[in-house]
């Protein structure tokens, strides 16, 4: 994840945001992302698209800094059949935005607002609204996502305690943070022979990311 020691040195007058991204199911560590981006007055745009449901000092990951955006792709927690997010914002201004650029760049939210026209494109905008079908899976797929969370939960720890013995380097959790293990990755530098073996067994590994 963003090492924030780092994050400093990288901004220059063109910084707009800092985007941490919230990797494998596990927060970054936003106490001092926010100081920063307070310090230098810039905005904090999580990307939470592996970590739907993880916590960062038991506040949830896509609150804690100014929007938080998520992901419906069929691989996530919360997938749908096909693609498809959120977004989280506690301002009222960047929500109507948000609606407004999802949707042609019409406003649709704020009768009040000298921009409503629901037929007029204020900003070029984008169509990206979710399908009925879509919400329909997932307004059912949502009342199991504590049993899918707990599931992969349970999973790691098995993971965790049945390969402690060997030389791989297996995830390390933080101890402020619940992790929700999106992705269960592991690190050996003989991994080309280790895949080998596996796929011998019909056991399904992947190098995450190849990149």
């Amino acid at each position: 994840m963003i090492d924030f020691t780092k994050i400093e040195t990288a901004i220059n007058k063109n910084t707009k945001a800092i985007i941490p991204v919230h990797l494998y199911g596990q927060s970054c560590a936003m106490d001092e992302i926010n100081k920063i981006a307070k310090k230098y007055k810039i905005k904090v745009i999580e990307d939470c698209a592996q970590a739907q449901g993880a916590k960062y000092k038991n506040k949830f990951v896509g609150t804690l800094g100014d929007i938080g955006c998520f992901s419906f792709y069929p691989t996530k927690i919360l997938g749908a059949y096909g693609d498809g997010g959120f977004i989280l914002t506690k301002r009222f201004r960047d929500f109507s935005m948000v609606r407004r650029l999802r949707y042609y760049g019409i406003e649709t939210v704020n009768k009040k607002n000298a921009l409503f026209n629901k037929y007029y494109a204020n900003i070029n905008g984008y169509n990206s609204r979710l399908d009925e079908i879509q919400c329909c899976i997932l307004n059912i797929k949502l009342k199991y996502v504590e049993k899918y969370i707990n599931k992969r939960i349970t999973l790691a720890k098995y993971y965790l305690k049945q390969l402690r013995n060997t030389n791989l380097k297996l995830p390390s959790i933080n101890s402020y943070n619940k992790h929700v293990f999106h992705l269960f990755t592991v690190y050996h530098p003989k991994r080309e022979k280790i895949i080998k073996l596996l796929k011998k067994q019909k056991i399904e590994v992947r190098i995450i990311y190849p990149y």
